[in-house]
C-alpha cells in the first residue's frame, strides 16, 4: 500500500487581486498573515475606502517580492 501526500494546490496568479482572500490564495498564505504583511512589510496592497478590501496588482506583487529578495541579499 503506498501513502499517497496531499499537495498544495497551485497559487493562482492574476493580473489584478479584488481582495484579502485573492491575495492569500495567491501566496498560500491566511488573510491575517497578508495584513500583517501590508503593515509591516509595505506589501503593496491598497484600499478605495477605508471599509474596503485590499486590492493589488501582479506588477505591484512582483516588484515588491524583488525589492525585498534584494533586501534580504543585503542583510547577509
Amino acid at each position: 500500500m503506498t501513502k499517497t501526500t496531499k499537495s498544495k494546490p497551485e497559487p493562482l496568479i492574476r493580473d489584478f487581486y479584488a481582495d484579502t482572500d485573492q491575495i492569500a490564495a495567491r501566496f498560500g498564505k491566511s488573510k491575517n498573515t497578508i495584513k500583517r504583511w501590508i503593515k509591516d512589510r509595505n506589501f503593496p496592497a491598497w484600499q478605495a475606502t477605508p471599509q474596503s478590501p485590499y486590492m493589488a496588482t501582479e506588477k505591484e506583487i512582483q516588484a515588491w517580492i524583488t525589492e525585498f529578495r534584494n533586501r534580504c541579499k543585503n542583510c547577509e
